[in-house]
């Protein structure tokens, strides 16, 4: 495709079409509406974001890259509105828009927005945690395996690892171990 030229601090009001009827299934801004086509189907593929209706119909495109129109070129502090206006206008032309939302918003994302101090010192303290507490479970597990390695276990070690494991199976749906519990509480 071919970039687009603009003013600088513009944005572009786009559309992007689907290509097997010509219709108009969906309306952004963005400053390179190429590029942000690519993005909301590398988000659709992984599933993010909550919309269903987009992502079942990129998924009927192939994932390829819907043709996209540009609407409107228009300054960057009047994008919200403008974007606002197509896609109420088209809407109530009777196309079928997979827009979540009435636009302007960017989505439910922070995309342009910023955290307060407060919130990003709360996150940045999370992730740290989260970090030590991942740090701190590998190493003991790399610790717990290498005691044994290159050595055979006791037979005791392994007739009490048989006697845990017997009746244990696999959940299909969740992966996990499952030891099933006798109906009758009296019968152990």
């Amino acid at each position: 495709m071919a970039r687009i030229e603009r003013m600088s601090e513009t944005t572009f009001i786009y559309a992007l079409v689907d290509p097997r009827d010509a219709r108009i299934r969906y309306v952004g801004k963005s400053r390179d509406p190429e590029l942000r086509t690519r993005e909301h189907i590398g988000e659709q593929r992984r599933n993010k974001g909550s919309n269903n209706f987009f992502r079942a119909w990129l998924r009927q495109l192939g994932w390829n890259p819907p043709p996209v129109l540009i609407l409107e070129e228009v300054i960057k502090t009047s994008a919200d509105r403008a974007e606002r206006w197509w896609i109420a206008s088209l809407k109530s032309a009777g196309f079928n828009l997979a827009n979540l939302h009435p636009g302007g918003t960017g989505g439910p994302t922070m995309t342009g927005r910023n955290h307060k101090p407060e919130t990003i010192m709360k996150m940045r303290a999370v992730a740290l945690a989260n970090r030590e507490n991942r740090a701190r479970a590998g190493a003991s597990r790399i610790n717990r395996a290498s005691i044994w390695k290159g050595r055979r276990l006791p037979d005791a070690t392994k007739r009490k690892m048989s006697e845990t494991a017997r009746g244990r199976y696999r959940d299909p749906a969740t992966g996990k171990w499952i030891k099933p519990q006798p109906l009758d509480p009296s019968i152990q």
